[in-house]
């Protein structure tokens, strides 16, 4: 994620500070002791609040420590981004960075659990541990991960697609074809103002109205049944309650344009 930090998701030799300091709200500066290089930002440009739709720091391996609060900041979930009010601006090439948290002492659940999904061949995203703190408080544990966006799509697979996200508040239920009836369900991550939520919208009334021959015969020329099934093994292996199928609908889906399936 940064410069000195391995971008396989091992944990690095090299201790890695994060600072975010808010002197009157109107500055946001991040410190890394690898790269003491800082980024300023515009009044509130960092919201100390989860990732939109309970994903991020609840959400997959790690989870979150419950018990923070705003007299803990340094213990709180947060999403940083970058661009919220500059258009385009970037830190060391990333639009967002999660900094999540963890209820053991060590915070190496999540990260070997992220390793174990790149040694299985599958996409990951990159994270590095850092000493956290807000406003010059005290420090806490904390793991940076990317967001998968259009930059992680880009390296993660070999061709193009579209990114969707399922919401912990949605449905899989086909809702007519008007998109903004799927607000609250899905959200599109990646080729945004390119691309739209039709190939989406299209899957789910399949999944809806497909009788069951329909289903068996037409489901492998639209959705990627063999990378499904390692999915669910992976997820099986790593003991991951919040994925697709748990508590949170936990889950991305990928379009690929190239072969126009899932």
């Amino acid at each position: 994620v940064v410069p000195g930090c391995p971008p396989s998701g091992e944990v690095d030799e090299v201790a890695n500070t994060c600072t975010i300091t808010e002197p009157d709200g109107s500055v946001v500066v991040l410190d890394l002791e690898t790269d003491t290089g800082s980024v300023t930002l515009p009044d509130g440009e960092v919201t100390s609040l989860p990732p939109p739709g309970g994903s991020g720091p609840t959400g997959g391996p790690g989870g979150s420590d419950f018990a923070a609060t705003e007299e803990t900041p340094e213990h709180l979930p947060w999403l940083v981004k970058f661009d919220e009010f500059v258009d385009g601006q970037r830190y060391q090439g990333l639009e967002e960075v999660v900094v999540r948290s963890s209820p053991t002492a060590t915070a190496l659940n999540e990260t070997l659990a992220l390793g174990i999904v790149g040694l299985a061949g599958e996409p990951t995203q990159r994270s590095v541990h850092t000493a956290f703190s807000v406003n010059g408080g005290d420090r806490a544990l904390r793991h940076l991960i990317e967001v998968p966006d259009d930059v992680w799509e880009g390296r993660s697979f070999g061709s193009d697609g579209v990114l969707y996200k399922a919401l912990t508040r949605g449905t899989w239920q086909y809702q007519g074809e008007d998109p903004l009836a799927y607000t609250d369900s899905f959200s599109q991550e990646t080729r945004r103002n390119r691309q739209d939520l039709q190939p989406l919208i299209d899957f789910v009334r399949f999944l809806d109205e497909a009788d069951d021959e329909s289903f068996a015969s037409e489901l492998p020329a639209r959705f990627d049944v063999g990378s499904f099934a390692r999915y669910l093994a992976l997820m099986d292996l790593l003991a991951n309650f919040d994925d697709i199928d748990g508590p949170g609908n936990n889950a991305y889906l990928r379009f690929d344009l190239d072969t126009d399936r899932f």
